[in-house]
């Protein structure tokens, strides 16, 4: 018990202050923060999601004594919260004599469905829960992103384009914006839990199996999830907020999905890391762009292929 507490205030002070770098604005800094949920989730897979909670509590507490309450509520709603999510998500008990614990596929719905929320929260956080503040913060961002990418000074007006009309394009992207949010973060919170999840399993105190990566696939109610989202986004406000994230994150973790088929399905088969390194390389060099064409293909194996339940072994 004793230990269990110690690794907990030890991740929270640890996470605490990979968070606080962001305070200096550098990249070297930027790319501390997302690793900041590494240490709760180290805490939370590894000991109990008993453990990881006490590492929210200690980060927040002391990024607000040290930096104030703004910088605690980010870290705590931002990094922490959905970093003690994640584990408590993976280690729960299932089935009648609660020997199974979540597939793969059911934790990255979870994360999709996490990483809809941190949208909204982010969205809340900068309107302050005023959807009009919300709305205008945004098309102010943007607009200086226009201008930045045309070089447009501030004291003249924005011309995109023959037949484009500035404040339309504003609005289309700010209400894009949500569906980016939630699909970067699926990444971020995969990364961090399998980063922390292949630490603890080296360690050997890892509270479930080890599930390799090509056997992912997330249920079948995903469907309907994503599908009732859809509507959502549709619903305005925070409410479609809400929705676009999940939207976003649904189709960030299709391809996800879709990449651990194919990791599947080409096992054995000549020419393999040519196939798979050639993937890659085109989703490094484009940015992302196949991840909507994946999500189709993740779509597809939603029907192909059946999840596996997760015993824990005697």
């Amino acid at each position: 018990m004793a230990n269990a507490i110690t690794i907990g205030i030890g991740a929270g002070l640890t996470a605490a202050l990979l968070f606080a770098a962001t305070a200096t604005m550098s990249p070297f800094a930027l790319i501390l923060s997302y690793i900041s949920p590494l240490p709760v989730v180290i805490a939370g897979m590894g000991w109990t999601h008993l453990t990881g909670l006490l590492a929210v509590a200690v980060g927040g507490a002391a990024l607000s004594a040290v930096l104030g309450p703004a910088y605690a509520i980010g870290f705590t709603f931002g990094v922490a919260a959905p970093a003690w999510l994640m584990c408590w998500l993976a280690n729960t008990r299932l089935g009648p004599e609660r020997r199974e614990v979540p597939s793969n596929g059911t934790i990255l719905l979870g994360i999709a469905l996490i990483a809809g929320g941190m949208t909204l929260a982010s969205a809340l956080a900068v309107g302050g829960g005023s959807f009009t503040a919300y709305g205008s913060t945004m098309r102010q961002l943007v607009e200086a992103i226009l201008r930045m990418q045309t070089g447009t000074p501030q004291d003249q007006p924005l011309v995109l384009g023959q037949g484009i009309e500035p404040a339309e394009a504003i609005d289309i992207l700010v209400g894009f914006f949500p569906v980016v949010i939630g699909a970067s973060i699926v990444p971020l919170l995969v990364g961090n839990l399998w980063g922390g999840a292949k630490a603890v399993a080296v360690s050997g105190r890892l509270q479930r199996p080890w599930v390799p990566l090509p056997s992912t696939q997330m249920p079948r109610a995903a469907l309907g999830i994503f599908a009732a989202a859809m509507l959502l986004a549709a619903a305005g406000g925070y409410p479609g907020i809400l929705g676009k994230g999940i939207v976003g994150a649904g189709i960030c973790a299709l391809a996800f999905q879709a990449l651990a088929a194919i990791h599947d399905r080409t096992r054995g088969k000549p020419g393999r890391p040519f196939f798979l390194g050639l993937i890659y390389l085109i989703m490094t060099i484009t940015a992302g762009w196949p991840i909507p064409f994946l999500a189709i293909y993740g779509l597809i194996d939603l029907f192909t292929r059946r999840p596996e339940a997760v015993s824990i072994p005697d």
